[in-house]
């Protein structure tokens, strides 16, 4: 099985059409801890949390409705190519815009 979510890290409070819920590292973590194993955890388009701080501190100031647009448009500058890395190589304030767990259904 594979399973991918936006790290909601990174969320902007808005609906995501595409997603029903994006789930914190631990979050995630734990959902496929208790229902897989052989889990291995991975992340995709890594992110400097500096950037995101910045960030946070000027979303206010956007239009509503335009919050989505900023972070898209603001965030492709930033992103660090879409190559999927184990969780291990996030290091030096970096943080993945995606996480992505691959696992097997435990057996009952």
């Amino acid at each position: 099985m594979i399973l991918s979510t936006p790290n909601k890290n990174l969320g902007t409070e808005e609906t995501n059409p595409f997603h029903f819920k994006e789930f914190y590292l631990d979050e995630f973590k734990k959902l496929l801890h208790d229902e897989f194993t052989d889990l291995r955890l991975y992340g995709q388009k890594p992110i400097h949390l500096g950037y995101l701080n910045m960030v946070g501190k000027i979303t206010h100031l956007i239009p509503p409705g335009k919050l989505n647009w900023f972070v898209d448009s603001s965030f492709k500058f930033f992103f660090r190519g879409t190559a999927v890395e184990p969780m291990k190589k996030f290091n030096y304030g970096f943080t993945p815009s995606y996480l992505i767990g691959v696992a097997k259904k435990k057996k009952k």
